[in-house]
C-alpha cells in the first residue's frame, strides 16, 4: 500500500513522496517551475490528478501530479503601457490557503 505526500517550503518550491511501508521516501513529482516566495500552503485535488500551492508572491499554481508541470496559475501581474499601470490578476497580497472542494 502507497501514501502520498505533498509539502511546500520556504524556498518556493513543492515536492510530493511516494511513502509505503517496505521502503525509503520517494520524491515522485519532478516539477521544476517555483513560487518565488516561499509557499503557504498545498492541497491536493479529490481525484489526485492537481496538486495546488498557494504563495506569499500572490500566486496559487496548479500542478499535474504525473509530470510535475504547471497546467494553471492565478496571479497578480502589473502591465505597463504608455506610462500608466494596469493590474491584472486574481490576487493582490499573500495567499494564504487553498482548498479543494469535493
Amino acid at each position: 500500500d502507497v501514501s502520498r505526500v505533498v509539502s511546500g517550503s520556504l524556498d518556493g518550491t513543492v515536492k510530493m513522496w511516494e511513502i509505503d511501508e517496505e521502503s525509503s521516501p520517494k520524491k515522485v513529482l519532478p516539477g521544476v517551475e517555483r513560487h518565488k516566495e516561499a509557499i503557504t500552503c498545498v492541497a491536493v485535488s479529490p481525484d489526485n490528478r492537481i496538486v495546488a500551492s498557494s504563495s506569499f508572491d500572490h500566486t496559487v499554481l496548479l500542478r499535474d501530479t504525473t509530470t510535475g508541470e504547471v497546467v494553471s496559475s492565478l496571479g497578480y501581474k502589473t502591465v505597463e503601457a504608455n506610462q500608466d499601470k494596469y493590474v491584472f490578476g486574481y490576487h493582490t497580497s499573500p495567499v494564504y490557503c487553498v482548498v479543494f472542494s469535493p
